[in-house]
């Protein structure tokens, strides 16, 4: 993926950038970013648990709906998160609601699937470029020709002749990325035609496709 961006306070955002890499690494992504509103990950909505509310104040019930319809949602959840009693006032009599009282529902933006913790919200960019979609389909193919040299009791320094028969779509991804993909390998050779004729073989599936992968230890 693109992008991690993250909302949260100096000392996690301290914590990210000095383990920076490994997080990359571990995830996949290529960068890390950071924002300083929560608006810029995620919307709120606020509603009324009804099975709790409805007993406890059924007759204002539309009192508490009106209220949460017209609020500043970011404060209403901070007042929440921080276990605050709201208080709807009214001439005649206050309401009082609890935070468990009521839901809170996130809703992602600007194309980020988010997650949040108590001083944090991460969001991940959905978006994946036809770049980032082929260096993945090769990413997938290395771990599965990784596989095949383990299971085939080759040596970790053995250097190995690859043939490759699948989709159209993976041959691409190949391609574009031939010299990463030899490289994390040990590939000299590399064949991408319809027979296998090497000596180790496997079948295995790479985003959906059926995808057969020869390996010979070089001599």
């Amino acid at each position: 993926l693109s992008e991690l961006t993250l909302f949260a306070n100096e000392d996690i955002q301290r914590i990210a950038i000095n383990n920076k890499s490994e997080i990359l690494e571990e995830l996949n992504i290529k960068d890390l970013n950071f924002v300083k509103n929560e608006s810029d990950l995620l919307e709120y909505i606020v509603k009324p648990d009804f099975s709790k509310l409805g007993q406890k104040y059924g007759k204002d019930i539309d009192r508490i709906t009106s209220y949460l319809e017209n609020v500043d949602y970011q404060e209403l959840v901070q007042n929440i998160k921080n276990m605050q009693t709201i208080i709807i006032e009214h001439e005649d009599d206050n309401i009082e609601i609890f935070p468990e009282e009521l839901i809170i529902e996130e809703v992602s933006v600007n194309n980020y699937a988010v997650s949040s913790g108590k001083n944090f919200i991460v969001g991940i960019s959905t978006e994946i470029s036809e770049t980032l979609k082929q260096e993945g389909l090769v990413r997938d193919l290395i771990r599965q020709v990784q596989n095949l040299r383990k299971d085939s009791g080759l040596k970790v320094e053995d250097r190995i002749e690859i043939e490759i028969n699948g989709s159209v779509e993976l041959s691409n991804a190949v391609m574009s990325y031939e010299s990463y993909f030899m490289n994390e390998v040990l590939g000299v050779k590399l064949d991408m035609g319809d027979s296998i004729t090497y000596k180790y073989i496997e079948s295995v599936k790479i985003a959906g496709a059926k995808t057969i992968i020869g390996i010979s230890p070089l001599g």
